[in-house]
């Protein structure tokens, strides 16, 4: 137990802050977001999400990694930190160069003046993303958790900021870009002062062949994620920016709880997992624990998430969205999955193994462009190819599991098993709240309809506990305690449990009952 100890309470802080952020953002966020869909038009942000595919996609080649390479090698920290950081600029500037060349063309081939100028633009928040990985990489690496995630919330806010300000006064698409700029430039100077990083001048150059050898992989498997995640945005962007910014609304909203749950998991468990690198025991440990809170926790947001979805569209972001509810539903079933697969990323760059992933990608990539370009020629509705998208993606997603739980010396069946109660456990309750809205119906009013709303999510939630726990009392119990030692200090959760012993209640997982 005492090498766990450190660990875990290192954990247990990452995720508390990690917790405390999404939370502030999704609630934040929400607001936001409720703001700039109802000035935005449909076309507006089909716009935005051409410009979007350059940046999103310049950020996923470069930030994950070099940001996981830097946490990856735990010996000569200065000299791999500088060679990351030296490396990523000059690919960034190559990459500023060629977007500021070619985002015309761009414009041009989707017949809209409006995206080259959208892409321009953006191109320099990428800048300042791309010169803040390395630090932003160190404060992880050395658990700096609170730092790094005030940091993300105070830059979230100067995103806000502008919805709010921009979305209102008529900047149409230009609402989501102008925020970029301020929101980069703040995060890259902020992550620079608080990690203290000066790189060296030169590294050393056997520096360089190991850190091109961990992250070639990455580096490939980010490609093939960014061709596929784009290219069905890149060719259904030819049958009108109406029909892609619904596409994208529902692609994008389906990605919700994967950042909530997943991305927050993921990104506590890389830096834990590479600080016990070769230590199995502890790394099937760690991995196990967090797969099944992601598991617990998200399988029934995505139920509930998929019945609730028509409801919650046409009262949070309003009835010019409803085209992107069908696809909203066809992605749900896949972000289950990859909320799982996520965390899988973390493991594999953490044991050295990021291989894993550039293979299932790149077997994936040929497939899932053969079932676009047949659905597109035979002309299948934007719902039936959203679904065959899905099912392409969910099904490598599994195999990436797979191979990735091998590689981590855990057996697949052990996370089977886990699975099978919060499965049951959530498809019941998405009968019970499907039955519950058709009981309750819309009244035609926004604010007895939001009511209605809540009171079906929260009886939703109590529904889920009561059925987990029914099915499996003692994976529900070591779920609370988990979740209580991560919400909780460390202090207020000993004086709970020391509470809940006396009072009978709930025993600690490591005590008899």
């Amino acid at each position: 137990m005492a090498p766990s100890a450190p660990v875990d309470e290192k954990l247990n802080t990452g995720l508390r802050w990690s917790i405390l952020r999404q939370g502030i953002t999704a609630l934040v966020g929400s607001l936001g977001a409720l703001a700039y869909t109802r000035y935005l038009q449909p076309e507006e942000l089909g716009a935005f999400a051409l410009a979007l595919i350059v940046y999103a996609g310049l950020l996923l080649l470069v930030q994950a990694p070099f940001r996981d390479a830097v946490i990856y090698f735990q010996h000569e920290e200065e000299d791999f930190a500088s060679a990351a950081f030296w490396l990523l600029s000059g690919l960034a500037l190559a990459a500023f160069v060629m977007v500021q060349a070619l985002a015309g063309w761009l414009g041009g081939f989707y017949d809209s003046p409006e995206a080259a100028s959208l892409t321009r633009v953006i191109s320099y928040a990428f800048l300042l993303q791309a010169v803040a990985v390395v630090p932003a990489a160190l404060l992880l690496k050395q658990f700096r958790f609170a730092q790094h995630e005030i940091v993300n919330v105070i830059t979230f806010f100067i995103l806000l900021a502008g919805w709010l300000l921009l979305a209102p006064r008529g900047f149409g698409a230009w609402t989501l870009i102008y925020p970029q700029l301020a929101a980069g430039a703040f995060y890259a100077g902020a992550v620079w002062w608080l990690s203290r990083f000066r790189p060296c001048w030169r590294p050393d150059w056997a520096v360089f062949s190991r850190l091109l050898g961990y992250s070639r992989s990455l580096l490939g498997s980010k490609l093939a994620i960014y061709l596929q995640r784009n290219l069905d945005n890149a060719l259904i962007g030819r049958f009108g920016t109406q029909t892609l910014g619904w596409y994208t609304f529902g692609e994008d909203q389906s990605a919700a709880i994967v950042l909530g749950v997943g991305h927050t998991i993921a990104q506590i468990t890389l830096p834990a997992l590479a600080a016990v690198q070769e230590q199995w025991a502890e790394i099937r440990r760690i991995l196990g624990k967090m797969l099944r809170l992601a598991l617990v926790v998200g399988l029934p947001a995505h139920v509930g998430a998929f019945v609730l979805a028509d409801v919650a569209v046409a009262l949070l972001f309003g009835e010019q969205w409803a085209g992107g509810v069908p696809i909203l539903r066809a992605y749900l079933a896949l972000r289950a999955v990859e909320t799982l697969a996520v965390i899988g990323d973390a493991a594999t760059s953490a044991i050295g193994r990021p291989e894993i992933r550039l293979r299932v990608d790149w077997l994936q990539l040929p497939v899932f462009a053969l079932t676009l370009v047949v659905g597109l020629l035979i002309r299948l509705d934007i719902v039936t190819l959203s679904w065959l998208l899905a099912a392409v993606r969910l099904s490598f997603l599994v195999v990436y599991l797979r191979w990735t739980l091998q590689a981590a010396t855990l057996a697949a069946r052990d996370l089977l098993r886990a699975a099978a109660p919060a499965t049951v456990a959530a498809l019941l309750m998405g009968l019970v709240v499907y039955g519950l809205r058709l009981a309750l119906g819309p009244t035609g009013a926004i604010g007895p309809d939001l009511l209605r709303l809540g009171v079906t999510v929260v009886a939703g939630i109590l529904v889920y506990v009561l059925l987990l726990y029914g099915l499996d009392p003692a994976g529900t119990r070591a779920i609370y305690w988990q979740l209580s030692a991560i919400l909780l200090p460390p202090t207020t959760s000993a004086r709970l449990a020391r509470y809940l012993r006396l009072a009978r209640l709930i025993t600690p997982p490591d005590e008899p009952r």
